[in-house]
């Protein structure tokens, strides 16, 4: 094969690559719907939650999250979108949960701090895996979104 022969065809592996893997993410913007959670047995259930300022600048989200699968999961995420008074998505924020894997039946506390949008009035909690996937989570009587509380 011909050194420019070789060249192209790199070059069409590497395009192809970039293709493939660009228009794929890892992470997306959008928590997981309801007819997500009900395609799949719950991975985990959000013991309890909260969000408050703790300061002009910045909020704090703090929960607990139990894996209630048969499996570990490694490097999972706490996921926060923040929501204006018509529902629309201002920022999303993430932070790793405390215990690295969550193993079955264990329970971590996740805190998550993001710095303030005054146009916030709501919040709700997803998480995600190492890989970015949303992990169905059962919301057992919490809030699917909650309003700013005070500390």
């Amino acid at each position: 094969m011909s050194r420019h022969a070789c060249f192209r065809v790199w070059g069409i592996i590497i395009l192809f690559s970039v293709l493939t893997l660009g228009t794929s993410s890892c992470a997306s913007k959008n928590p997981v719907t309801e007819s997500d959670v009900n395609k799949a047995p719950y991975k985990l259930e959000l013991v309890t939650w909260k969000w408050y300022e703790s300061s002009d600048l910045f909020v704090v989200v703090e929960g607990k999250v139990k894996n209630v699968s048969r499996e570990d999961f490694d490097e999972v995420t706490a996921v926060v979108s923040f929501y204006d008074k018509y529902g629309n998505l201002l920022k999303n924020e993430r932070e790793k949960i405390k215990y690295d894997p969550l193993r079955p039946g264990k329970t971590s506390p996740f805190r998550v701090v993001a710095t303030f949008h005054p146009k916030a009035t709501t919040a709700r909690v997803d998480f995600q895996d190492f890989m970015g996937e949303f992990l169905s989570t059962n919301k057992k009587g919490q809030p699917e979104q909650q309003a700013i509380s005070s500390k």
